[in-house]
């Protein structure tokens, strides 16, 4: 299968994952496996062919643990290279919070309402 790089809007699904993580550790198995399953109706919605991999729990912990090496600066999670996207959906959430909240909004209306 194709790998279907992350778009912003994902990105911003897993860095609102990310916070909601922090602030609630216990519940971190349930709220990846709340992402895996968002990304993965959203892109069957989208007509995406997807296999059981694509965005599963595994792949969702592995992005969290990258991701969590980036807002960490280095003190925790990951070093390996993190999707370009992810960075610069986590850059803008850190830099211009607004425009995070704007991408984020987006793409949590197109969830509700699938």
């Amino acid at each position: 299968m194709k790998r279907i790089i992350w778009d912003e809007e994902e990105a911003a699904l897993l860095v609102d994952t990310y916070r909601r993580i922090e602030a609630t550790p216990s519940q971190k198995n349930e709220l990846l496996h709340q992402l895996s399953d968002v990304l993965r109706k959203r892109a069957i919605s989208k007509g995406l062919e997807i296999d059981e991999r694509f965005r599963n729990f595994n792949g969702m912990k592995l992005q969290y643990e990258l991701l969590r090496y980036l807002m960490t600066d280095g003190e925790q999670g990951l070093s390996e290279n993190v999707a370009k996207t992810i960075a610069e959906v986590a850059e803008l959430y850190r830099s211009e919070p607004e425009k995070f909240n704007k991408i984020l909004r987006k793409a949590l209306i197109k969830v509700n309402n699938d």
